[in-house]
């Protein structure tokens, strides 16, 4: 909505749908198969695996299609994570 329909984001439709989104099963399933550490195991794999989120990679893609943001304390984790990698 924010970004096709360019709805402010401050607007209680908004807001709303944030919320719900937040709450969806498939936000809560990226959350549970977080590991401790930010990841979802490998960074980028291009083999096939078992796991229901196979990479980080897939992780990050799924959670940017269903509206999070990098202010998402799921995120915000994986962020961390990617960075001590990078260094």
């Amino acid at each position: 909505m924010r970004d096709v329909l360019k709805v402010p984001t401050e607007t209680d439709m908004l807001i709303s749908a944030r919320q719900e989104i937040l709450r969806s099963r498939w936000i809560g399933e990226i959350k549970n198969l977080q590991r401790e550490d930010g990841s979802w195991g490998g960074f980028h794999s291009a083999m096939k695996t078992k796991e229901r989120i196979g990479t980080t990679e897939a992780a990050v893609e799924r959670g940017l299609a269903l509206g999070l943001e990098t202010s998402d304390p799921i995120f915000r984790a994986a962020i961390n994570c990617l960075s001590r990698l990078l260094k």
